[in-house]
């Protein structure tokens, strides 16, 4: 633990440097005090969050082409999608600070699929107030017909714990394993997958999955309702070890009918039941989990825990087989160690940090791709507590914050600022809700109206003897 001071209100020559809710450890906090009042904080760090990283560059070299997006770039959406479902179940209190809803990422050197699966889609317009920053542009690459063939190695940082699908929520399972349904790209609605088709109850309560008869598992075995029901039942006795538990919260009951029906009944209705069954990965019933086969356009090579995985592609993928031969995912203690990976060719796409994108541009050897992140950075307070019980005072908090000021020092402007706490393209989202300006002068209002002076002219505020004083866990 350690402390630092947050200046109440922050000044505006107050230098952000770091971390708020979510953000790396390297940038934590360090508001200096501006001002004679200021507000105590004990800052305690939490263990970083694993995530899909937010930038992603590739060697100019790698690949002449620029084709259609690389197929498993629909992975990181697919998986947010599905556990950003889960967190907007709890989150209804949450103030956003900062919400990364661009990030970069290399266009794919070695083309789609035959037929190409969705892709990262775009943010919605930002809302008026404040403008989103110039970085935020996202551009599909134009498809070209590019060579076949061709391994491609991708950098990241943390090792894969595990290869089980319905244990682990890694992107690289969606090389390998499929869902009912998918994610369109554009609207974010459920389209057909392993399922061609479905239908929903009047009352909500029971869901039909017509499911694809072309498929075939990797060791050329047919798909059938049967690996639907299998999978249904591994996560629900899984229970609580598996991260997928979340998505049958509500389900009652399901069953196979015949080969291509599968049948799930709730106890309840619910807007993200499609999202919750439908991106559930689907793993083989008669090899079990113990086998890391799939039905997707990737099939398992080797893995060396530790160190690397590496995928070939699936010959009789039912979209078609993907261009490229093999991707390998390496993994790396930590950003230094990978970015020199990528500058010395070591690894072909890699993801960076945003005070990193100037370097990388500026050697002219990498491609850069910005996208939208499905991913962002906040604060919650808790409502439970004394001093935050009392909406005046977060108020007061919410408008000491310039987040324009850290958007730009912070992550280097390669992001936008939401007013709530829902990415863009959410069911829920409101692209009308903005966040607030930073406002030092109503900030202080506020505070007084609730009772805070420095009464003993310490340069912090205090209440009835009591200084006011909050703790901050990140």
């Amino acid at each position: 633990m350690y402390q630092t001071k947050w200046t109440c209100p922050l000044p505006s020559t107050c230098r952000a440097t770091g971390r708020l809710a979510g953000v790396a450890p390297n940038l934590r906090p360090r508001l200096q005090s501006g001002e004679a009042l200021s507000l105590r904080l004990d800052v305690r760090p939490h263990p970083p969050r694993t995530s899909s990283r937010a930038i992603r560059v590739a060697h100019r070299t790698t690949f002449p082409a620029i084709s259609s997006p690389f197929p498993f770039e629909i992975i990181p959406f697919r998986e947010a999608m599905s556990n950003a479902t889960a967190r907007s179940k709890c989150i209804l209190c949450l103030w956003t600070v900062l919400a990364l809803a661009a990030c970069l990422r290399t266009a794919a050197p070695e083309g789609p699929l035959a037929q190409p699966s969705p892709t990262l889609p775009p943010a919605p317009p930002s809302p008026p107030s404040p403008p989103p920053t110039s970085g935020l542009e996202f551009t599909l690459p134009t498809p070209t017909s590019s060579p076949e063939g061709g391994r491609l190695v991708e950098g990241g940082l943390g090792e894969l714990a595990t290869l089980d699908p319905l244990l682990a929520d890694e992107a690289v399972m969606g090389l390998i394993f499929e869902g009912l349904l998918a994610v369109d790209p554009q609207d974010g609605a459920p389209i057909p997958n392993l399922a061609r088709s479905w239908r929903v109850s009047d009352d909500g309560l029971t869901v039909t999955f017509e499911l694809r008869d072309d498929v075939l598992w990797h060791d050329g075995e047919p798909f059938t309702a049967a690996d639907a029901r299998f999978t249904f039942q591994a996560v629900l006795d899984l229970g609580m070890k598996s991260p997928r538990r979340f998505a049958l919260a509500s389900v009652e009951d399901f069953e196979a009918l015949g080969a291509h029906t599968f049948v799930v009944k709730l106890s309840e209705p619910g807007c993200s039941a499609l999202y919750d069954l439908g991106l559930l990965p689907i793993v083989a019933h008669h090899l079990g989990r113990a086998a890391i086969v799939g039905t997707g356009p990737f099939m398992l090579e080797e893995w060396v825990p530790g160190d690397h995985v590496t995928l070939v592609r699936n010959p009789r993928y039912w979209r078609g087989a993907p261009r490229l031969e093999a991707w390998t995912y390496r993994a790396f203690p930590d950003e230094e160690a990978l970015l020199a990976a990528l500058e010395e060719g070591e690894v072909d796409v890699a993801p960076i940090r945003p005070q990193d994108v100037r370097r990388i541009e500026g050697t002219g050897r990498f491609e850069v791709l910005r996208y939208p992140a499905a991913e962002y950075y906040f604060i919650a307070f808790n409502n439970d507590h004394p001093i935050l019980g009392d909406g005046r005072v977060r108020r007061a908090l919410s408008l000491t914050l310039d987040r324009r000021r850290l958007l730009e020092e912070v992550l280097a402007g390669q992001g936008t600022l939401l007013g709530v706490g829902l990415l863009p393209g959410h069911w829920a989202s409101r692209a009308d809700v903005r966040p607030p300006d930073y406002d030092s002068a109503r900030a202080r209002q506020l505070l007084a109206q609730a009772g805070w002076a420095d009464s003993d002219g310490d340069g912090f505020l205090d209440r009835e003897g009591e200084p006011l004083r909050l703790s901050l866990s990140t």
